[in-house]
C-alpha cells in the first residue's frame, strides 16, 4: 500500500543514520527486507555520497540470504556520486555494489503505533 505523508506528521520516527563503506567488488546489505517487520516503515532511501558508481539490486539475494549485486548482469540501477534512490515502494532487501568501492548513505522512517 502506498501512502502520503505530511511533512509534519506527528507520528513518524526518523530511524538512526547509518552510513554504510562499500568495499571494492563486494556485494553489500543496504537496507534489510522488511517486508515482515513489524509496524509500518513509512519511507527508505538511500543516497550515494562517496566518489565511485553504485550498483544497486532490489530483492536478490543468494540462496543462504546473502546480499547479491554486481556490475554485469544482476542490478536493477546505477547511482553516480551524490545521487539519490527513494527504496519506500520496494521493502526487500536492497543490495549495493561498487567496483572501485563507495559511501552509502540510508535514511529510514519508521510509522509508530499508538
Amino acid at each position: 500500500m502506498l501512502r502520503t505523508l505530511n511533512t509534519a506528521e506527528r507520528n513518524i520516527q526518523s530511524l538512526p543514520p547509518n552510513v554504510i563503506t562499500l568495499a571494492a567488488n563486494t556485494a553489500t546489505l543496504l537496507l534489510p527486507d522488511t517486508r515482515n517487520v513489524p509496524g509500518e516503515i513509512a519511507y527508505r532511501r538511500i543516497q550515494n555520497v562517496g566518489g565511485a558508481d553504485l550498483y544497486v539490486s532490489i530483492g536478490v539475494t543468494t540462496a543462504a540470504g546473502a546480499p547479491m549485486c554486481d556490475n554485469v548482469a544482476v542490478f536493477h540501477k546505477v547511482l553516480i556520486s551524490g545521487q539519490e534512490m527513494d527504496c519506500s515502494a520496494d521493502r526487500q532487501i536492497i543490495c549495493g555494489f561498487s567496483v572501485a568501492g563507495t559511501t552509502v548513505a540510508t535514511e529510514v522512517k519508521q510509522r509508530l503505533t499508538l
